[in-house]
């Protein structure tokens, strides 16, 4: 058995046990902790998702409602389209009911914007139309999201006994990426993490072990973000913000792509979370 260097336990340990907006995330440094086998893993579907806009297809009757929907923005939304479907690796089960959706005369700008928020949530797709319904019926996207992060509990990942962690880093194809996004799949849907990691071992991907599970999450590896001490102080300097607040504008800015600094800046103006998401895939898809 592969013996786990006891710093590399630690890190693993602490990555698991970050605050709420950043358990969603890996530390940087927990990356050397996967499996010493992971590059050779048959999990590994990187290869098999490689996709490009050309390569998508939408059906006539589709390309048509969007059309219908807003003429004049009609090649920027099916280009938004196409780019959300290859950043987020969305599942086909996913695509067709986004164009069950478009089809049901439901504007597409809504559809994306409620789907990247679900989807950095570990939202459901059940939860998308309700999202798309009540924007139509007058709702911001803030008090939408707002809405939705109250009716779901704050994740909280797993007290797990470092004797556990070791034996599930000893696994064959597991790496640290697989336990923590199975832990947070196992919150979001209420099924024990054992069932959860079992379905992914025997899944290709998951993209697929999601899919079945309705969640929209579909990528391999959870997401980077690092953070410096000299980040933290220079952020911090001001009294205005703590660290756990630093901590959530790295992660907010990296869900949206936009710059920590402003951020930053929304966070010290009492912005929500909820009310810079909104703002930001508003820009970005409408």
């Amino acid at each position: 058995m592969r013996k786990i260097p006891k710093l590399l336990l630690i890190l693993f340990i602490t990555a698991m046990t970050l605050p709420a907006g950043l358990a969603a995330y890996a530390m940087v440094s927990s990356t050397s902790g996967q499996n010493s086998n992971a590059t050779q893993s048959p999990l590994d579907s990187t290869a098999l998702d490689v996709i490009n806009a050309d390569s998508i297809v939408i059906s006539k009757q589709v390309l048509d409602k969007i059309k219908q929907s807003d003429p004049g923005n009609y090649q920027k939304n099916v280009t938004h389209y196409k780019n959300l479907l290859i950043e987020l690796s969305v599942h086909d089960k996913f695509k067709q009911e986004i164009e069950r959706l478009a089809a049901a005369n439901h504007k597409l700008p809504n559809v994306l914007i409620a789907y990247a928020f679900l989807y950095q949530s570990y939202g459901q797709l059940s939860d998308l139309e309700p999202m798309v319904v009540n924007k139509e019926a007058g709702k911001t996207w803030s008090v939408i999201f707002s809405e939705y992060a109250e009716a779901h509990p704050v994740f909280a990942p797993r007290a797990y006994d470092s004797s556990y962690l070791e034996q599930l880093m000893q696994t064959p194809n597991l790496t640290s990426d697989d336990i923590m996004i199975a832990d947070r799949v196992s919150f979001a849907t209420g099924k024990p993490f054992e069932e959860v990691l079992s379905n992914r071992l025997k899944s290709i991907s998951w993209k697929a072990a999601n899919a079945d599970l309705g969640i929209l999450y579909s990528a391999e590896k959870l997401p980077r973000v690092q953070i410096t001490a000299e980040q933290l102080d220079k952020y911090t300097a001001s009294g205005k913000l703590t660290e756990d607040q630093v901590a959530q504008a790295f992660v907010i800015a990296d869900k949206v792509g936009k710059s920590t600094d402003s951020v930053i800046e929304q966070i010290k103006a009492g912005r929500s979370e909820e009310a810079i998401l909104a703002q930001a895939y508003s820009e970005k898809y409408e």
